[in-house]
């Protein structure tokens, strides 16, 4: 029986929340993408639970720093299964296994969290930290064995000399597993990979935001945001997008949300509407449309002068869709419910501009939504590399002669974006790639990927 936190405390709601992805983490196959809930739709669905914001700041805390040092921490669960004999990074893969294999997958989680408290979470004081977990082990009901390791383990970890020597050698282990980073070892150089993992290290601070131009201009809503005492900064690469720097309350609480002046997107997700470089009386073609970031970024662009046919297969992301274009006034786009890899134009409809916004692993956003990388499996983008070739393949077809592709994704993952586009080409040799736009991740943006294809 899979036992869950049944009395919502913060750290009961936090261990809920965490126990699908300890889960997944021990499976070498998970379920498609799409099935799998984030944590910040886990969190935004357990939040209600709570009216107190120090309660959701610390389930928060909890739950994306233990994501975001997700395999610092297995390390640490290995030198303490270990008894701390020796503070070494390099376990033999038996070794590793011998290990791990008597603990139950609530305990491992109990000692991720407890860990955690000890060494990051500078508010919790040691005893509580271990306090607090054992509570926890009560309340899943950990068996009498799993128990009593968990109490070992992190009163052992806690003994102040100890403490201050797994401090200290657990700086040095990579946040990144090191298949990851040898798999982008091809893309990114060794400084852009170590600048990759520093920004990945900490929340963001701040978000962006990308002022609705079909309703107001990013000088008036940025006349707004001082008004009302709000920090933010313009973005020079792009006009319309404004980074709100300090905001206590929700993005869904900014001035103008509701009436539409405003829509939450990264730097990175609204420089794909750049890249298209879609104009006024265009008919525009966006695949995967859903939840709209882009195609109402389409339509500002083209002033709601033109027609923008936006594709999403999903039903629920598909009325998201439709909501966001009511809110944001895109009137020039038609929203149709259909799969991408079997929906088709009229036949004689032809697209100056199409964009493939292709589904992907998403692992360029693991910076605010770190659980990519814990289930992030090379196998898994190579599936995905499938279904991205297919829906490119078939979107090229409605391209006009002059016109311009952009395929896009917010992975990192060679394998999804930059073989993609190689093996389209090798299939169509009547087509050119003249624009590649790769995006790392940074303190401040998401990592993406974009490439313009024309044909010859």
């Amino acid at each position: 029986m899979r036992a869950k936190a049944t009395t919502q405390t913060p750290r009961a709601v936090a261990f809920n929340v965490l126990l699908p992805l300890e889960r997944s983490a021990l499976k070498a196959t998970l379920e498609p993408d799409h099935k799998r809930e984030k944590l910040d739709q886990s969190l935004e669905r357990l939040f209600p639970n709570f009216n107190a914001p120090q309660d959701k700041a610390f389930v928060s805390a909890l739950t994306y720093g233990i994501a975001r040092r997700w395999f610092q921490l297995e390390t640490l669960i290995l030198w303490g299964l270990n008894r701390f004999e020796k503070f070494d990074n390099e376990f033999s893969a038996s070794k590793t296994k011998q290990l791990l294999k008597p603990l139950d997958v609530k305990a491992r989680l109990l000692l991720r969290m407890g860990f955690f408290q000890l060494l990051w979470l500078n508010s919790v004081p040691d005893y509580a930290a271990i306090a607090s977990t054992l509570e926890l082990a009560e309340l899943v009901k950990l068996d009498t064995r799993n128990k009593k390791q968990l109490h070992a383990v992190l009163s052992a970890a806690a003994e102040p000399e100890r403490l201050a020597r797994l401090k200290k050698a657990i700086s040095v282990v990579p946040l990144w597993p090191k298949p990851f980073s040898q798999h982008l070892s091809g893309i990114f150089s060794e400084e852009q990979l170590l600048e990759m993992k520093a920004a990945s290290e900490q929340a963001p601070d701040g978000f962006w935001v990308r002022v609705n131009t079909i309703k107001i201009s990013p000088e008036e809503y940025a006349l707004t945001l001082k008004s009302e005492a709000i920090e933010f900064s313009a973005s020079e690469p792009l006009g319309e997008c404004i980074r709100i720097q300090k905001f206590s309350g929700s993005p869904a609480q900014l001035p103008g949300f509701e009436e539409g002046l405003v829509y939450v997107q990264d730097l990175s997700s609204a420089l794909v509407t750049q890249w298209l470089l879609p104009e006024s009386g265009q008919m525009i073609l966006d695949l995967c449309a859903a939840p709209g970031s882009k195609t109402t970024h389409i339509a500002a662009r083209i002033k709601n002068d033109g027609r923008v046919l936006a594709v999403e297969n999903n039903p629920r992301r598909s009325e998201r869709l439709r909501e966001n274009c009511k809110r944001l006034g895109a009137d020039c786009v038609e929203i149709i419910t259909a799969d991408a890899l079997v929906w088709e134009p009229e036949t004689t409809l032809r697209f100056d501009r199409i964009l493939v916004d292709a589904p992907c692993s998403g692992i360029g956003t693991l910076h605010h939504q770190p659980d990519t990388l814990v289930q992030w499996r090379k196998a898994e983008a190579t599936q995905y590399a499938k279904i991205q070739l297919e829906i490119l393949t078939r979107a090229s077809q409605w391209l006009k002669p002059d016109g311009r592709l952009l395929y896009s994704t917010c992975s990192l993952d060679p394998l999804e974006n930059q073989n993609v586009i190689q093996s389209f080409l090798a299939s169509n040799p009547e087509w050119r790639w003249v624009e590649t736009h790769q995006q790392p991740i940074t303190s401040t943006q998401d990592g993406f990927f974009g490439a313009v294809l024309t044909k010859k």
